[in-house]
């Protein structure tokens, strides 16, 4: 089983088109899940960046926008609860993270563990830029690609809509194996 994963999520300040603080982030079930889901060790970083593509090398894609990575979420176990396809599952913060609406933005996850069975998210493909980095192994280094999951930010006082609007089945980066439709 898959016991490691890692990666970032950049988010476009013109996509997100708001600023505040952010509370959470939700991610859309592509299916219905039949039964819950627990994810080991999650932990949630977030950033302000300058980049407007991801690189290969986690590090590098850190410290290019105002101010430091906050840890939003430490290491903790998270279960996605069972649902209905398109239904939206948050993940709260335990720290709120000031978004200045001016830079893109980067939420790196690492999940340390098995997880207890595979969260079939929606992801919109074809970004025109390269929004993900990730590994299943413990490295410095990832694989790039122009696809995110449909995601929901949480802004106090209100929730942000989701801007991605297409979908495909992924079921990275939580679920049991690491073989995923990319």
């Amino acid at each position: 089983p898959q016991t490691y994963s890692h990666w970032q999520n950049l988010y476009l300040a013109n996509e997100i088109g708001s600023s505040g603080y952010l509370t959470g982030i939700s991610f859309q079930y592509q299916g219905a899940m039949a039964s819950a889901v627990t994810v080991p060790n999650l932990s949630i970083k977030v950033s302000h960046s300058n980049l407007e593509n991801l690189g290969a090398t986690f590090a590098n894609n850190l410290g290019t926008g105002q101010g430091a990575q906050v840890t939003v979420r430490p290491t903790a176990s998270f279960t996605f609860p069972a649902g209905a396809a398109g239904s939206w599952q948050k993940i709260a913060f335990a720290t709120p993270f000031y978004y200045n609406g001016v830079d893109n933005l980067i939420a790196e996850f690492e999940v340390q563990g098995a997880c207890t069975g595979r969260v079939l998210d929606a992801c919109d493909q074809a970004r025109g830029y390269q929004s993900v980095v990730f590994t299943y192994v413990n490295d410095p280094t990832g694989t790039t690609l122009d696809f995110l999951q449909l995601t929901k930010l949480h802004f106090a006082g209100g929730d942000h809509v989701p801007f991605l609007t297409s979908d495909m089945v992924n079921t990275a980066p939580f679920n049991t194996t690491g073989n995923n439709k990319m």
